[in-house]
């Protein structure tokens, strides 16, 4: 009796490896993600045709309901892979640092990012302008896509509306500059949060920068400051955009020191661990 309930798990777990095997072959790049979705899409017209068939054995029928329903939910998981595979690389662009309260002394540093297909092409005046360029896999596109989904579902929030909440506790009162900022849609990801808050402390106690700072950094809800991405790349902007001071997180440091070392920028570089130890370096330049 054990052995014949066994016997009726064979589709359910058989789907299962399949599923599996599609996957390790999409990660890995042995299948496009319109192939893989495809491939899900067959699966699961096969467990609802032999559902059809095992209508009048009841255990069966069961486990291949079971198994079709499985493969429908996972389809729906899967399937925005079937629209990724246009994306052919990221490329990371120089824009200059921003001010966004004016006269706050305090610039966001940012690194333009663009996503092209196999075809794309990016016209540039001058070449330096162009960071690196990342070819995008399959492993890629997959973190993009649950990222997409987890947010989408509310299970983890958005950087920018984190960051948003983040500022909201920081910052006392509301700032219309900062607001239009976050408002902006070529805004993505949270390193700018420190700069902001610097930003709004610069405008309410009337800091007087002598050296108008570059600064990046996310923070959380307690204004501890946070590793950014892409750290040389804004290093780089800020020499080029003429600042002789720049902030970032303290967990960056030795990579913001490498990139002046090796680009033998001229500036000076403080890694900082919280918005009040941002204030203390502000502080003593000034």
């Amino acid at each position: 009796m054990e052995d014949g309930k066994n016997l009726f798990l064979v589709p359910f777990l058989g789907t299962c490896y399949l599923f599996l095997s599609f996957l390790y072959l999409y990660l890995f790049d042995f299948l496009s993600g319109i192939t893989y979705v495809l491939l899900l899409i067959i699966l699961l017209f096969l467990n609802v045709i032999f559902m059809g068939l095992a209508t009048i054995v009841r255990p069966v029928f069961r486990v291949f309901m079971i198994s079709s329903v499985f493969m429908f939910l996972l389809f729906l998981y899967e399937s925005p892979l079937f629209f990724l595979d246009r994306t052919k690389t990221v490329n990371f662009l120089y824009v200059p640092t921003e001010e966004a309260v004016k006269n706050s002394g305090i610039y966001v540093i940012s690194v333009l990012e663009v996503q092209l297909n196999e075809n794309g092409k990016i016209f540039m005046k001058n070449e330096s302008d162009l960071f690196q360029v990342l070819t995008i896999d399959n492993f890629n596109r997959y973190i993009t896509k649950n990222n997409s989904i987890f947010e989408f579902l509310h299970i983890v929030k958005n950087q920018n509306v984190k960051m948003g909440e983040n500022l909201k506790i920081l910052i006392k009162g509301s700032n219309s500059e900062i607001n239009d900022y976050l408002a902006r849609d070529d805004i993505r990801g949270a390193s700018s949060g420190l700069a902001l808050v610097l930003s709004s402390l610069a405008k309410d106690h009337g800091w007087d920068n002598s050296h108008p700072i570059a600064v990046t950094g996310a923070i959380d809800k307690k204004g501890n400051v946070l590793r950014v991405g892409l750290v040389r790349e804004k290093v780089i902007t800020a020499a080029k955009d003429g600042h002789s001071h720049v902030i970032v997180p303290e967990v960056n440091l030795e990579e913001a020191l490498k990139a002046k070392k090796e680009y033998n920028l001229p500036i000076v570089i403080a890694g900082v661990t919280s918005v009040e130890d941002a204030v203390r370096v502000i502080e003593k330049w000034k």
